[in-house]
């Protein structure tokens, strides 16, 4: 299933780049980077290009609940334990905080304004460079969880020509890819990215295509090596609450996604906000005088993560809000 995913990501992300390319090689000037934008464009149909809207605005929505919750839980869990903010605050104000981070929805408020704050206030390039240092910190942290427990295989070979768990084709087989499904297809969360990526590398579709291609396969090396070491026997240290290594996986691919969907959310609300004419989008860029990265305005940022925070707060279970990844890929990814 990752290769298929990753042969649908390869395909799906470089179609989105050409068309951004050709676009900008026609105009000589920056093109749309919204879903609608696009589609409008292209497709020169308003039913249609609302719809493609609302389905990246909804799986958006799934996934940065999701992000919101995990992220308030790592915030609440690092603050109340830091022993050195206990010190400078004292105990009791330290166990007020706790009660008032651990009861109502005080983390997720709080994560959601820093996060709407933070895209609608930086540039296009400072962005990019904290989404360099999230990609940087996840490889590092992976590379010290697996590595060492790849040293440890005794007979890879072996575990390559090994049997699977199930037939292919049987029944239980269909059981376990049915369940997997859902979230190999929120994988492609990340077309939602695309258009900005094209942008940021000037168009140039040699770097683009590499981009898109590295950066799809690299994600399904670390699957298939993280599934190497464990069914090979492999020793998985630090895997725990407390690794350092498995704390910085979470934090860079919360940080990371979690930003990447609130920009996919302010572009596309700024469509509705800003919205502009089939001739002004026909030659985008000539007509309209912005200036690259600026953003221009910070209402479509703080509307965008309004829908997460109630979404989390109201059907959260205590569970992560795994079923809003899992509702994202049922419904939202194989329409988009």
């Amino acid at each position: 299933p990752h290769t298929a995913v990753y042969a649908i990501n390869l395909v799906s992300g470089l179609l989105i780049a050409e068309v951004g390319i050709n676009q900008y090689e026609q105009s000589s000037c920056e093109v749309p980077s919204s879903f609608k934008e696009f589609a409008d464009a292209n497709l020169e149909n308003d039913n249609a290009a609302n719809f493609i809207s609302c389905i990246s605005l909804f799986i958006n929505t799934c996934v940065l609940s999701f992000n919101f919750v995990r992220a308030s839980e790592m915030t609440t869990s690092a603050l109340i334990t830091n022993e050195t903010l206990q010190q400078i605050i004292g105990s009791e104000a330290m166990e007020g905080l706790s009660s008032t981070l651990s009861s109502g929805h005080v983390g997720l408020i709080a994560v959601a304004a820093f996060f709407a704050s933070l895209v609608a206030t930086q540039s296009d390039k400072v962005l990019s460079g904290i989404a360099s240092i999230c990609c940087m910190t996840l490889f590092a942290s992976f590379a010290g969880l697996v590595l060492p427990g790849l040293a440890t295989i005794h007979d890879p070979i072996a575990v390559f020509t090994s049997a699977g768990t199930s037939e292919f084709g049987s029944q239980a087989f269909l059981h376990d890819v049915s369940s997997c499904v859902p979230v190999l297809l929120t994988a492609m969360i990340y077309q939602n990215i695309v258009p900005t990526v094209t942008k940021l590398l000037n168009y140039d579709r040699t770097q683009v295509v590499s981009a898109i291609a590295l950066g799809s396969m690299i994600p399904m090396a670390m699957y298939i090596s993280f599934c190497f070491t464990v069914l090979g026997g492999g020793t998985i240290s630090g895997i725990g609450a407390g690794g350092i290594f498995w704390s910085g996986i979470k934090a860079s691919s919360i940080f990371g996604s979690a930003m990447a969907c609130v920009i996919s959310i302010g572009e596309e609300l700024n469509c509705y906000f800003s919205p502009r004419s089939a001739k002004e989008l026909e030659s985008y860029g000539m007509e309209i005088e912005t200036t690259k990265g600026d953003k221009e305005s910070i209402v479509p940022y703080v509307l965008g993560v309004i829908p997460p925070v109630l979404v989390a707060s109201l059907f959260s279970d205590g569970e992560g809000f795994v079923g809003a990844l899992k509702v994202s890929g049922s419904y939202g990814s194989p329409l988009l």
